[in-house]
């Protein structure tokens, strides 16, 4: 293998891929226990998602709609449960994504499913705010892309989504954050740090509710979310710790 100039990167091309791939299976040999006990709460979430998600029924929504494209009639209870479930369908995939993004140690890169999640909560949240179902078919419409920034910024702190967005996008800022300021390399390795944590609970609470939701709005009756519920919320307190500690750092 040979660059424009000519000059063989032979072995600087097998140190460089033995070294991404042992590093890669090192980080996700290490994810079940350096991750523990968030994945299990991450896998148990999704996993009562995707148990809702196959035990709800199929099926489509008649609603009648006025001139300004506003629900008025029909069946908004099936309406609201295909909105529902096209939103759990979403964030049960990104969720996983994200997970498995995170154990093979490529956290910034996760940032961007974290980013969808959070979206999709607040896609969600407007939908359950809005009885009529006009909100469930305008999401179902694809007509909720536009003023999601500030939906967002009214169930986060204004600079998380803002962050989150900076690192979704293909511009330079995200390579900036990778600089070491001391010795001015770029990390370009894999590696994971106390921001696994945050993202990994943020992946159960968004699976727990969207399953909590689905349900809900389906009739159906769920048992045991108590337990998650509280096992969510005791890992809530080990995320504020770390976040705490690194601004000590």
């Amino acid at each position: 293998m040979r660059h424009a100039a000519g000059v063989s990167i032979d072995n600087a091309f097998n140190k460089a891929r033995r070294a991404l791939l042992e590093h890669e299976a090192e980080l996700a040999h290490d994810f079940p226990a350096a991750a523990a006990p968030l994945l299990d709460l991450v896998d148990d979430a999704s996993a009562l998602l995707m148990a809702v998600l196959l035990s709800t029924p199929s099926g489509d929504a008649s609603v009648d709609l006025d001139e300004e494209d506003k629900v008025v009639g029909g069946d908004v209870q099936a309406l609201h449960l295909l909105a529902q479930v096209g939103i759990g369908v979403r964030g049960l995939r990104v969720v996983r994504a994200g997970r498995a993004t995170l154990a093979c140690g490529w956290e910034p890169e996760a940032r961007a499913h974290d980013r969808i999640l959070i979206e999709l909560a607040a896609h969600r949240k407007a939908i359950l705010d809005d009885p009529s179902g006009t909100e469930a078919l305008a999401w179902l419409n694809r007509r909720r892309g536009r003023g999601i920034s500030s939906r967002v910024k009214a169930l986060a702190p204004a600079d998380l989504y803002s962050n989150l967005s900076t690192v979704s996008h293909g511009d330079p800022a995200p390579v900036s954050r990778l600089l070491d300021p001391e010795t001015g390399v770029v990390q370009l390795e894999p590696r994971r740090t106390n921001a696994t944590h945050a993202s990994l609970w943020l992946y159960a609470g968004f699976a727990r509710d969207q399953a909590v939701v689905t349900a809900e709005t389906a009739g159906m009756t769920l048992r045991g979310v108590g337990r998650l519920d509280d096992a969510i919320q005791r890992a809530q307190a080990g995320v504020a710790r770390d976040e705490d500690a690194d601004r000590s750092e």
